[in-house]
């Protein structure tokens, strides 16, 4: 039997409050905006932890046999509000795409190079691509 080596990692939320002093509403936001966080948010809420995942595996010769693995459903995105909802909006998008694919597929001559062509391609090498096929 062998030893292996497993780094796990799960982001636990941790909560702090803090009292902050400003001459309006729209100041205390402002305020706690700018507000380092790091001396009062202590609290960790271990029932709370989210994108559980194994970071690394690491056989007895110190090589990596399995990396990124995740335990849960949870995906951290990067990005903030824009990305969120563009996220959200995929599956419409997606749908839509099959739909123009489905339409232009019918419409396009595809001897003359038209732009219907030149749709219907992009609309393919999307669906691929969402799909996990060809970029």
């Amino acid at each position: 039997m062998k030893n292996y080596t497993v780094l796990f990692a799960e982001d636990v939320p941790h909560y702090g409050t803090a009292e902050i002093q400003a001459v309006s509403d729209e100041a205390a936001l402002e305020a706690a905006k700018a507000y380092d966080t790091s001396e009062v948010t202590l609290e960790a809420v271990w029932e709370n932890s989210v994108s559980k995942r194994i970071v690394f595996i690491e056989d007895p010769d110190g090589n990596t046999i399995h990396h990124d693995v995740p335990l849960d459903e949870y995906d951290l995105r990067y990005g903030g509000q824009k990305d969120r909802l563009l996220c959200d909006a995929a599956p419409l998008m997606f749908q839509t795409l099959e739909l123009c694919e489905d339409v232009l597929s019918d419409l396009a001559r595809l001897d003359d190079g038209t732009p219907s062509v030149s749709a219907l391609n992009m609309a393919r090498q999307a669906l691929a691509k969402a799909k996990g096929g060809a970029k």
